[in-house]
């Protein structure tokens, strides 16, 4: 080779030469895909999640990873928007090369990914929902870590009931997530001996509540209202009752992010009920993010939501550590055998029809961002 072919290859190779080790650096990673919202007035809900999964998974790559590969959580923003979801699905499953999609936020999101993870035989770890069209019998690629919507409207409604609170108002989502939660509001009311009477819909990603609202005064007083959507739109129609002189007993599900309903709404949060799905007294895993949290992001306050995150990527990584290889087929195989306690929180993968009651719990909010069991 004379002088100017060296030149000539030492050229390209400065030029591939980075691409090609980013790639092989890329290759060594254990990708895992989400879909959540990142942007529009549910975006508290993803960056969350994201937060209390990148915590754990960031902790456990700085120690080794899994069997010396990285963890990868690559978060696409759908805006909770289904139609944005299933595309973000197709690049995850196809682009990315992920071995696990996780924590999708939403149901209508969640539906619209299923007939593409389940055509590539994908497992779907962890959805940030409870409804039952994710809990089916033929569900064998779908491994939820929380209660589902039946439980959680189920207790609220026992609770409202133990306290002679019967007259229930629902609002909800006009969507597969309000409708889920409708049907479940419904069987816990004829179970308890509680009667609906007013309802009424919530457009998804939408403020304007005035119809809402409106629908409500007119059906009439209630003992309790349940609202059935994420923090902005649940925000907005308690204001705008309150302001009508509308006065109930607010209650709301897990979904609807308690910590940024807090911030969405500051001293008015006083006193709405939440039930929620992850514990928050003095569970060990709670002290464990409390604390990684607080040595990692020193000013960020700790959430119900990210608090999910992280015990869902604790689940995640004990999958991968027990998997004998890290491909889709048995990543599934391994996770539908799990089952563990997580510093007090229970996973159980392997009873898939949740035949055994997952942890819910009633909690009233204070306007200083604290919650009272």
């Amino acid at each position: 080779m004379d002088r100017r072919q060296f030149l000539q290859s030492a050229a390209v190779a400065c030029l591939i030469g980075p691409a090609c080790l980013l790639s092989a650096r890329a290759a060594d990673n254990i990708v895992i895909g989400q879909s959540c919202p990142l942007s529009g007035v549910s975006a508290a809900l993803g960056r969350e999640f994201q937060r209390g999964a990148n915590l754990w998974f960031n902790n456990l790559n700085k120690k080794g990873g899994i069997r010396g590969q990285r963890i990868e959580l690559i978060s696409l923003d759908d805006g909770y928007e289904p139609e944005r979801a299933a595309k973000n699905t197709e690049l995850l499953i196809g682009k990315h090369n992920a071995v696990a999609l996780f924590g999708y936020v939403g149901t209508p999101t969640s539906n619209a990914a299923r007939p593409l993870f389940e055509r590539e035989g994908v497992p779907f770890v962890a959805p940030f929902t409870g409804a039952q069209s994710l809990r089916t019998a033929d569900s064998t690629l779908i491994f939820n870590i929380r209660a589902s919507y039946d439980e959680e409207t189920d207790r609220l409604i026992r609770h409202f009931a133990t306290v002679g609170q019967k007259r229930i108002g629902i609002a909800y989502q006009d969507d597969a997530y309000g409708k889920a939660g409708l049907e479940g509001l419904e069987a816990a009311a004829r179970q308890h001996g509680a009667t609906i009477t007013a309802r009424t819909t919530l457009v998804r990603n939408s403020t304007d509540v005035q119809a809402a609202a409106q629908a409500l005064l007119k059906a009439g007083p209630v003992d309790a209202l349940i609202i059935i959507s994420s923090y902005a739109p649940t925000a907005a129609l308690i204001k705008a009752l309150r302001g009508a002189g509308y006065y109930a007993s607010f209650a709301t599900l897990s979904f609807v992010g308690s910590s940024a309903l807090v911030d969405a709404m500051g001293k008015d949060a006083e006193g709405i009920i939440v039930c929620e799905v992850v514990p928050w007294g003095n569970e060990p895993v709670v002290g464990e993010f409390r604390k990684m949290l607080s040595q990692a992001e020193p000013e960020t306050k700790p959430t119900h939501t990210a608090l999910e995150g992280f015990i869902a990527a604790k689940a995640m990584s004990l999958a991968l550590e027990r998997s004998k290889s890290i491909s889709r087929s048995e990543l599934k195989s391994t996770l539908s055998q799990l089952k563990v306690d997580i510093g007090g929180f229970r996973v159980d993968f392997v009873d898939r029809q949740q035949k055994s009651r997952r942890f819910t719990d009633v909690v009233m909010l204070k306007k200083s961002g604290q919650v009272i069991s």
